[in-house]
């Protein structure tokens, strides 16, 4: 097939795809990026901007996705605010992304409760709300649910929700594992599990790797579920820079049937001011 550039190409994708883009938004980050809320320093204001860029092989064409975000964060006793505005480029189509939330500690468990909204957008979601509650199940063990809802101008809504997921902690190391389905409107029910281990390897250097895989991780083709099989593989490390400033580095690469292949690199910084 011959190679369509520019925004022709860009546009025509979106068309061809759907809730695609719009999935990736917030599926694959949460996969890739989670981590348990550990706390910080009451009264200081931390701030994390974070870039991540993709290659994307899609249905023999070759287009470049952008994702640059920058987070705010300012704990407080019991409670951690913070405000997140994100970019999301897609070829040549550009969406912000506003999110405001908070982590709540109440006893020894951790709530943490978000809102956020597209921008004026072309292919992000119009509206998301989302809740996760750790609890404790023994000793280091503990539980985790998950509820995501997002709603789209022209694709309806979507649910996700994951109800069974665990987290191991030894030392100041973590291992996770969850299983998620999603709901989309007028297509059906999809399902995936993911797992994740993040070590402390000492005071300056950590590192983390995981895996998903499953059914609609991105929708690129607007397919049944069955027909929409993936996986993501991830990797990175933790470098501390200095004594309030952490270097986080990190590559993927994933497939989803029929026509979607996945490159990424991606690089932030936590700063303590």
């Amino acid at each position: 097939m011959k190679t369509i550039h520019g925004k022709t190409l860009g546009l025509a994708l979106l068309g061809l795809s759907g809730m695609a883009w719009a999935d990736d938004v917030r599926t694959y980050r949460e996969i890739t990026g989670w981590s348990p809320y550990f706390g910080g320093e009451v009264g200081s204001t931390y701030v994390t901007p974070s870039y991540e860029y993709s290659s994307i092989h899609l249905n023999q064409n070759q287009v470049d996705w952008h994702v640059a975000d920058v987070q705010v964060a300012h704990p407080l006793a019991g409670a951690t605010p913070y405000l997140d505005l994100a970019y999301y480029e897609r070829d040549h189509a550009g969406d912000f992304a506003l999110t405001a939330g908070s982590y709540f500690r109440p006893g020894k468990d951790i709530l943490q409760v978000e809102v956020g909204a597209g921008l004026n957008p072309d292919f992000i979601y119009q509206f998301q709300s989302t809740v996760e509650y750790q609890y404790r199940l023994a000793n280091n063990f503990y539980g985790k649910v998950r509820a995501r809802y997002m709603h789209y101008p022209t694709a309806g809504d979507v649910w996700i929700g994951s109800p069974a997921g665990l987290v191991y902690y030894f030392g100041d190391h973590y291992v996770t594992a969850d299983y998620d389905f999603s709901s989309t409107a007028g297509r059906g029910t999809a399902q995936w599990g993911s797992v994740k281990a993040d070590f402390t390897l000492n005071p300056r250097w950590g590192f983390y790797a995981g895996a998903a895989a499953g059914e609609r991780l991105f929708d690129t083709a607007d397919l049944p579920a069955s027909r929409e099989n993936g996986y993501i593989l991830f990797t990175g490390v933790r470098f501390r820079l200095l004594k309030d400033v952490q270097l986080t580095t990190g590559c993927s690469y994933a497939e989803e049937q029929p026509h979607f292949i996945k490159r990424s690199i991606e690089a932030s910084l936590s700063i303590k001011l």
